[in-house]
This record gives C-alpha cells, structure tokens and sequence, in this order.
C-alpha cells in the first residue's frame, strides 16, 4: 500500500496575459514521499509551447495576433509592455514568434495543399516602406498576396454575369 506524505513544493513560473493585462502565473509541483519505501514522487510539470519559456500559450497568441493581423512590431510590442509593467526584450518576443512558427506549420502545409490544387494562382508583390527603428529612416519590405480560382473558367470574371 501506497502512504504518501508532501515533502516538497517546487515552484515555477510563466507569463500570462488576459486581455492586454501581463501578469506571473506561478504554478506548484508537490513532491511526495512514501513512508513505506521513502520513495520521492513528483508528477511531471505541465508541457509548455515553448520549451524553456516562460510564455504560456494566451501571450503567444496574443504576440502573433498582434504582429501579423494587427500589424504591430515587436519593438512596439515591447513598449506597450513595458507600459504594463512588465519588461520583455524585443529579442525575446523574435524568439518567441520563431519558437511559435512550429505551431503553425500544419496550417502551412494546408493553405499550400489548397493553392497548389488551384488551376490559377494570382499573386502581387507590393514594396512598403516600414520605419527601421534606432537608425531614423525607413526600409523597403515587401507584402505578397494571392488569389487563387474557386472554379474552372476565367477566375475573376463571373460567368453568370
């Protein structure tokens, strides 16, 4: 028989946020000896996106939500965390946008699945200015769009029109 007593408590900790609201979400790993045998056991802590960090996965999304959909730099992004009282370096946010790419690998390979069976693909290729912060002028990036046909026949003229 199993007789259990708590002999430790480990601590760890991550960052959260709700609703633009950072704040440390700490968690508690309990650490049980059996007084029969003095066996230690401690259950394995939660997985995290990850590995090494200290985002949990509402700050991740929140992150690339806020870079890609919202079009917001990490350099801002940092800023407006630091704003909240909670300093995260640029270079940790890239790391963590790099780190998240992995997650979204399956929609990757989906969107291409879904392309690549088109008949037509139109794309366009638009240079824009973005601002290069710390070296006061602008840098030329590119935004790419596609289209792609629904349907046999031309794909952007309408044949019921």
């Amino acid at each position: 028989m199993f007789q259990a007593m708590l002999v430790r408590a480990v601590a760890g900790q991550c960052i959260g946020s709700a609703r633009a609201n950072p704040r440390c979400l700490i968690g508690c790993q309990q650490g049980f000896v059996c007084r029969v045998c003095n066996k230690v056991v401690q259950a394995a802590a939660p997985e995290r996106p990850i590995a090494g960090g200290l985002a949990t996965p509402a700050l991740l999304a929140q992150v690339l939500i806020a870079k890609y959909c919202d079009h917001t730099p990490l350099y801002r992004q940092s800023q407006i965390f630091a704003r909240h009282g909670v300093e995260i370096e640029r270079s940790t946010l890239a790391g963590w946008v790099g780190g998240a790419s992995w997650w979204l690998e399956a929609l990757h390979e989906k969107l291409c699945k879904n392309v690549f069976a088109s008949d037509h693909l139109f794309a366009d290729d638009t240079p824009i200015p973005v601002l290069d912060p710390g070296r006061g002028r602008t840098k030329t990036r590119r935004l790419w769009s596609t289209r792609v046909s629904r349907h046999r026949g031309h794909p952007l003229i309408n044949d019921a029109a």
